[in-house]
């Protein structure tokens, strides 16, 4: 992946901050987001100091952003905090950027305290905007949501950082190749930058089942250093990449009570880790018991179904079972259902498709139903339902509309919706679904919505 794509409504949001003067403004995401290469993109052309701080005495830290902050001055030593950040205060405007900045925050003693002094003392009103970025996103959370952190009220702005959807990554033309792409790196820029991207098995293979590649072993680090214990929480994380996504599915994988799972949910959650998906019928989801635990993103899901299972034999250079196992379950056991994500992005993107503004996009599912797309709106009582067929050969016919309708009826919450219904196919459509009551979205669709 060659230069810098994407994350234009956070730089847009940047400037605008930029513009208005002094500003507090907090970074946050999982690690290799492009949290950083986002920053360096919208520090390129102004004046800015960059720091990047890493888990050392305080004292160290100290005198590396001082003589960060001074580069053309030799020699000295910082007397404490304020007098490092006070040599910012010059009237001129500049941005100071601190990278890692979990690793100040997480330093003992009371350094948020004498930080949220120095801030409202001395950078508040300098002309100085302050970027705090972090990997760490449970302390990064605490620092702007807690009522009890230094620095709660004082950010103009908080940027969690997701991976990259599909519709904002350059296609290659091949739109089907591109999705099956997406479906390993999962829009993660620095995964992306690792791929070669020629033939996705060879690349699979040598950059990601490849023993000495950075990708082989890299959610496990991600998982430690944002848990601290890996041991429980890959347990959890590989229950999820198997299927099982009901809480009491994931504690019957574990052999382990419902009840004391819930911490450990709950933390996955606030690292980013996991997400929790609900109906999208469910008008209170505080209460709901119909939420099921997915992975935030499909390279984690991928790497723990195709890659995790298989690494004592990868270690002996034994491809052949990893290789084979992808082979077999990758198009309908993985990239299907990331097509059906890429599919509800579609329909958030463009609602006007679908011939009214819905409050709500996601799936449905109850105990005999399930609704790859679901789009609803419960003031006019209606509502748009889809489904994804990604076959590696045979078009969509009519049959599969007439299943989508008998599915819609065993819908209670939507008995009396008024109903849109669409297919969504990577091969087209038979013609006896052409000029039926039915939205038809093919890889032209798709391909108009991908950045190119």
């Amino acid at each position: 992946m060659d230069g810098f794509i994407g994350r234009e409504k956070e730089l847009a949001l940047l400037e605008k901050e930029y513009r208005k003067g002094s500003s507090l403004i907090l970074v946050t995401g999982r690690r290799r987001i492009g949290k950083t290469r986002m920053i360096k993109e919208f520090i390129k052309d102004k004046e800015s100091v960059y720091f990047l701080a890493t888990n050392t005495v305080e004292s160290e830290l100290m005198q590396d952003l001082w003589d960060c902050i001074r580069p053309e001055r030799t020699g000295g030593r910082a007397a404490g905090w304020k007098d490092v950040f006070s040599q910012l205060a010059d009237g001129r405007r500049k941005v100071l950027v601190i990278d890692e900045f979990s690793y100040m925050a997480g330093m003992t003693g009371d350094f948020l305290i004498r930080f949220q002094g120095i801030y409202d003392g001395i950078l508040k009103d300098s002309g100085v905007m302050t970027i705090l970025c972090g990997s760490h996103m449970s302390l990064m959370r605490y620092l702007s949501e807690d009522e009890s952190s230094p620095l709660y009220g004082r950010f103009d702005r908080r940027f969690v950082l997701w991976p990259l959807r599909f519709s904002e990554i350059p296609g290659s033309g091949d739109v089907r190749a591109d999705i099956e792409r997406f479906s390993v790196h999962g829009g993660i820029p620095r995964y992306m930058e690792l791929m070669d991207g020629g033939d996705l098995r060879e690349d699979v293979r040598c950059n990601i089942m490849e023993p000495t590649s950075m990708m082989f072993s890299d959610p496990l680090v991600v998982l430690n250093s944002d848990t601290g214990e890996s041991g429980i929480y890959l347990s959890l994380i590989r229950a999820v990449a198997n299927g099982n996504h009901r809480s009491s599915d994931i504690a019957s994988a574990l052999e382990m009570p419902s009840s004391k799972l819930s911490p450990y949910l709950a933390k996955l959650i606030d690292t980013g880790m996991l997400r929790k998906d609900y109906p999208v019928t469910e008008n209170n989801e505080a209460t709901s018991k119909k939420g099921l635990y997915m992975l935030t993103d499909c390279f984690t899901a991928f790497w723990y179904r195709f890659v995790y299972p298989f690494r004592s034999q990868l270690m002996r250079d034994n491809f052949s079972f990893a290789l084979s196992y992808f082979d077999r379950e990758f198009i309908e056991g993985h990239a299907a259902f990331v097509f059906e994500e890429i599919c509800r992005q579609h329909i958030i993107a463009n609602p006007e498709i679908i011939g009214f503004l819905p409050e709500r996009i996601g799936r449905y599912w109850n105990n005999n139903t399930e609704i790859d797309v679901a789009a609803i709106d419960p003031t006019s009582q209606r509502a748009f339902l889809g489904e994804c067929k990604y076959k590696s050969d045979s078009r969509v016919g009519r049959h599969i509309l007439n299943e989508l309708r008998k599915k819609a009826a065993r819908i209670p919450e939507l008995k009396d919706y008024e109903m849109t219904f669409g297919l969504f196919s990577v091969t087209g459509f038979d013609k006896d679904v052409k000029g039926q009551d039915v939205i038809l979205f093919d890889l032209r669709d798709i391909l108009d919505n991908q950045s190119r």
